[in-house]
């Protein structure tokens, strides 16, 4: 019954053979692969590009850069959640503390038209005990 819904022979046995044939009267081509292709690239070039846009690597270039207020305002809401949630409090460490070096990493949100929707600062930690 499902074989012969889908036009292939029914096959008996499972030897290299019988597959052989059935994979030689398969007929191949018939989907129009250059033509979803075409449409592919199409929709891929019509994609956002932002070469001109710079994702800061430290915070001093963060705050060198064109965007430096948005990338000082992605900063202190980054901090603001972290009093916010009372994650953290700023202390001199002591001598036998062991402290974690962290580091700011930077993003931008793209809207679907292009356009930033928002900049993303965060803090992480680097090292883990």
């Amino acid at each position: 019954m499902f074989p012969d819904y889908q036009h292939f022979p029914i096959v008996t046995s499972k030897s290299k053979a019988d597959v052989s044939f059935i994979l030689n009267i398969l007929r191949l081509g018939e989907v129009p692969t250059d033509e979803i292709f075409q449409e592919q690239e199409k929709a891929i070039r019509s994609l956002p590009t932002h070469h001109d846009m710079v994702i800061p690597r430290t915070i001093n270039q963060a705050f060198k850069l064109p965007f430096a207020a948005k990338w000082r305002e992605a900063v202190e809401v980054e901090l603001g959640e972290f009093d916010q949630q009372k994650v953290w409090e700023p202390v001199v460490p002591r001598p036998d503390m062991h402290v974690l070096s962290a580091k700011w990493v930077f993003n931008v949100k793209w809207k679907a038209c292009g356009e930033i929707e928002w900049f993303k600062a965060r803090y992480v930690a680097r090292e883990f005990t």
